[in-house]
């Protein structure tokens, strides 16, 4: 599991069963919790083969955010940026 049920569970302020693991056709894997009830939690983590591919595809990423920022706020998503987390990540709740 990419991250454990407890954890998925503090994070998304909802009790969660057993995560289901998968893998997408670009080799990422996602791990969703709570599928098919009111909340659903999901934790993806894709691998680039290399960094600058991984740092182009991280400012897309954040660009595409940002210009999404205040139609995700009015939807009830917040977004944190975690500097700290491994070489950074991007929090949604």
């Amino acid at each position: 599991m990419l991250i454990d049920t407890q954890a998925a569970s503090t994070f998304a302020g909802a009790s969660f069963g057993p995560g289901v693991e998968s893998t997408t056709s670009g080799g990422g894997r996602i791990c969703t919790y709570g599928s098919e009830t009111t909340n659903v939690f999901l934790v993806e983590v894709a691998q680039a083969p290399d960094v600058a591919t991984a740092q182009a595809a991280k400012a897309d990423f954040l660009a595409t955010l940002e210009a999404s920022a205040q139609q995700l706020a009015s939807g009830g998503l917040n977004v944190t940026q975690l500097p700290n987390f491994a070489d950074g990540a991007t929090l949604g709740i």
